[in-house]
């Protein structure tokens, strides 16, 4: 859904990190006096994207970290990467393609790490 109200995306980075829309009545509170009220289709459809995007953000955060912790295993002075080594990094680095926007809102399942 497209929103038609300029800087959208600029106003609601004012409220990244904000626990839900806080209301006064039907007004958002804090909202900019020179800029029109959003309508509840508008803010669900807000809500839905930053939810996404955050969701998304996360699962690249966590595989990087899980990438991080066995770099060591692939640097040129290191003992031979172990074939489950690497095919853990592999499913590691493919797991966004194999997910979509519905399924990165549920649970993950992460790639099991090699003993």
């Amino acid at each position: 859904m497209a929103i038609n109200i300029p800087n959208h995306r600029a106003i609601m980075r004012k409220y990244k990190g904000v626990q839900g829309i806080h209301l006064e009545g039907t007004k958002i509170k804090g909202w900019p006096s020179d800029v029109e009220q959003p309508t509840q289709t508008q803010v669900d459809a807000w809500t839905i994207e930053y939810e996404l995007a955050k969701a998304w953000s996360d699962l690249r955060q966590e595989r990087d970290t899980k990438l991080a912790k066995s770099d060591w295993r692939a640097m040129p002075d290191a003992p031979t990467m172990s074939d489950a080594w690497k095919a853990y990094r592999k499913k590691l680095r493919d797991l966004p393609g194999t997910l979509d926007d519905t399924t990165v809102l549920k649970t993950i399942t992460w790639p099991t790490e090699p003993s």
